[in-house]
């Protein structure tokens, strides 16, 4: 079952979306705000899913 979950969105409404939804079904969520910052969590956090916005500044 997927537990760790990662959401990486420069918009702050899809991120608390995200981890608002995931949470209530149980799962553990982080969000990041940006590519790099989502990176950085991967890599330690190892999570057993990512959601990721393709299409932000930077990116």
């Amino acid at each position: 079952m997927i537990q760790k979950i990662l959401v990486i969105d420069d918009d702050a409404a899809v991120r608390g979306s995200f981890k608002l939804v995931l949470s209530e079904m149980g799962c553990k969520v982080r969000v990041a705000e940006g590519g790099e910052q989502g990176l950085a969590m991967a890599l330690v956090e190892r999570p057993d899913l990512i959601f990721l916005d393709l299409k932000m500044p930077g990116m």
